[in-house]
Formats: C-alpha cells, sequence, structure tokens
C-alpha cells in the first residue's frame, strides 16, 4: 500500500470509498440503527484536502484506505484529563481512519495509524488524540498496539450518529 495525501482529484473516489465503509460500519452492532452515513461529510474532506490534512492508502490503483489529521474536536476535548499536557494547538486529532474490509487483517490499518503519528511527529506536535464509539473495538485494538492510552470516556452527539453515544478517548503523547 502507498499511503500519500490526497489531491483534489481524489475527491470523488475518496466518497465513494468513505460512503461504502459507512454501509459496511452500519452493519457492526455499536452504531444505533445501522448505517447513518455522512461521515466524514463531503465538506470535510474537501476542507480536509485543502489543508493537506487527507491521506489517503492506495492499492492496485484504488483507494482501500484513508484517514483525516488535524485540530479539530469536540468540545469534550476541551475538558478530558489527558495524559499529556498538550494544549490546544499543540496535539493533532485523528479521525476516519479506515481500511476496507477486503484489505483487511494485513497491518494496514497500523500502517496508516503510524503513518498518521509520523506525520505529527514531524510538525512537532506533543500529542495525537481520537476517540473511537464504544463497543467499537477493532480500533480500540489497532490504537492501543500502536501505543496509543485509555484516557476517558464521554458522552458525545455527532451529527452523522445523531444522538449523544458514548466514546472512548485515546491519546499517544509524543
Amino acid at each position: 500500500m502507498e499511503i500519500r495525501e490526497a489531491e483534489k482529484a481524489d475527491f470523488g473516489e475518496l466518497m465513494e470509498f468513505y460512503d461504502y465503509m459507512c454501509t459496511v460500519l452500519g452493519e457492526k452492532d455499536f452504531m444505533p440503527g445501522g448505517n447513518k452515513g455522512g461521515f466524514p461529510s463531503a465538506d470535510m474532506v474537501e476542507k480536509a484536502i485543502l489543508e493537506h490534512n487527507q491521506f489517503i492508502g492506495v492499492k492496485d490503483g484504488k483507494i482501500m484506505a484513508a484517514y483525516i489529521s488535524d485540530q479539530n474536536s469536540d468540545e469534550t476535548y476541551l475538558t478530558a484529563p489527558w495524559k499529556s499536557d498538550a494544549l490546544k494547538g499543540e496535539y493533532v486529532v485523528l479521525h476516519a481512519l479506515r481500511v476496507s474490509p477486503e484489505y483487511g487483517r494485513r497491518g494496514y490499518g497500523k500502517m496508516l495509524t503510524e503513518h498518521a503519528i509520523e506525520e505529527a511527529r514531524k510538525s512537532n506536535y506533543k500529542a495525537v488524540r481520537l476517540d473511537v464509539l464504544e463497543g467499537n473495538t477493532i480500533p480500540e485494538r489497532l490504537f492501543t498496539g500502536c501505543g496509543f492510552e485509555y484516557v476517558d470516556t464521554v458522552e458525545i452527539r455527532y451529527k452523522d450518529i445523531g444522538k449523544r453515544m458514548r466514546f472512548n478517548l485515546m491519546e499517544l503523547a509524543l
């Protein structure tokens, strides 16, 4: 898998990939009411591409993995008991890390996560933070295996889910 920064020309295929992943994740028990769609939104992806925060994994000429790494987070991030002392602007938040199930269990999620960590180090961030929907154990195991630590469980209402849900906050101090 080649990991690279997404370009404007990747937008259509990238949105098809994320829409497909919403369908896949909607079939999981932890997702209330099935596929809610809309995460990440087209606006979020477009902004991430323009700001150089959207990365994709390409294999056999197609996008099969992706993530966004930026400074956007829910307000609960401001009061969580983080392990590092990184203030807003000193940490990066990892969003929408996905690997197509056809490529699962081959280490691609770990490769993406390690890439995101390396990008954060290059930009001199003090920490990488993220949240995982409670019950979504596959990414929790992935992130723990990459050195992230559990911080707290909080309620967050994300528009795409439509109701307050419990999320596990995780952090990797750099």
